[in-house]
């Protein structure tokens, strides 16, 4: 876990190259987010493990360097299980559509450092066949208020078949978000 800890702080230092350094907090980070997620559902991929996570992100102000792809927040956040199975730092970008009505859609995409096995026989354990893997994920959220949202969040993780062994890992759940 120190392991996760390290990398999530260079994460943050990368994120902010490029933004106003000389800008208060409020003016680098756009939204704060913690959630409770199913662990393994079998979406893309088959049920091996087991329990909930605990999940937390922050999510950026864009900086004026990713208007040309359509100003996606970037975010680094993470996901703990409960019952010790597979667990997560991750970092990427998200893009926002307004639906009306209070309503919003998100899709992220980005890269996460899981401690989970890469190649095993246990039944209860997924093979994700490396260390670094793909991140990609959808949200409907609603805005509660101008300050308080939530998200019905879908995701997924894997190697994208460049391992021998990619069984993928997929969670789904809901994450409260606070603006600033």
């Amino acid at each position: 876990m120190r392991r996760f800890c390290a990398i999530a702080a260079i994460v943050c230092i990368m994120i902010t190259v490029g933004m106003d350094l000389t800008a208060s907090a409020t003016e680098v980070v756009s939204e704060a987010r913690i959630g409770v997620l199913a662990h393994d559902v079998p979406f893309v991929s088959f049920n091996r493990e087991s329990g909930a996570d605990l999940n937390a992100e922050v999510l950026f102000v864009s900086p004026v360097f990713l208007q040309a792809i359509g100003a996606p927040r970037p975010h680094i956040g993470g996901s703990l299980n409960v019952t010790g199975d597979t667990s997560q730092v991750y970092a990427g970008l998200t893009w926002d559509g307004q639906l009306g009505r209070g309503f919003f859609v998100e899709g992220m995409f980005g890269g996460a450092l899981h401690d989970g096995k890469l190649d095993t026989d246990e039944s209860d354990r997924k093979s994700l066949g490396t260390s670094l893997l793909f991140r990609l994920g959808v949200a409907l959220g609603y805005a509660l208020n101008e300050r308080m949202n939530v998200l019905l969040v879908v995701d997924h993780v894997s190697n994208a078949n460049l391992a021998s062994s990619n069984e993928g890992l997929d969670t789904i759940g809901l994450k409260l978000g606070y603006k600033f």
